[in-house]
């Protein structure tokens, strides 16, 4: 039993410090790409600011938009990246609930969903 409590733990811990690092590195690479754009400078590749988001880093991703005023209007990077949002937000209401009774279920159903999200929604 304690080694199940122990499982658990770890694994929702490394879930959580996995989000906060995706989410932190979305922020930085909007935030670069923005200053970069002011300066006529070497821009973040527009796919690689998905991927971020596609990893975990769509909260920090829709704000570094709407704070730093960046690609707002760019179509169809704002419709994929809102769809990257919605999608993980869905999955994510589905994943909590299970994984409270069953914290096995969670590498399982992360590993199915990346999957499903590359294949929806391909990244140039």
């Amino acid at each position: 039993m304690l080694l199940d409590a122990l499982s658990a733990f770890t694994i929702h811990h490394a879930l959580a410090a996995w989000l906060v690092a995706a989410n932190v590195s979305a922020y930085v690479a909007f935030a670069l790409d923005k200053s970069a754009a002011r300066r006529g400078a070497w821009r973040v590749p527009e796919s690689a600011l998905l991927k971020l988001a596609l990893v975990g880093g769509s909260p920090a991703a829709l704000v570094a938009q709407r704070v730093l005023r960046h690609k707002t209007r760019k179509e169809p990077f704002r419709t994929r990246l809102l769809a990257i949002f919605v999608l993980q937000a869905a999955t994510g209401a589905g994943l909590v609930g299970p994984t409270l009774y069953d914290p096995a279920l969670l590498p399982a159903l992360a590993s199915g969903l990346v999957s499903t999200l590359a294949a929806a929604l391909p990244i140039p």
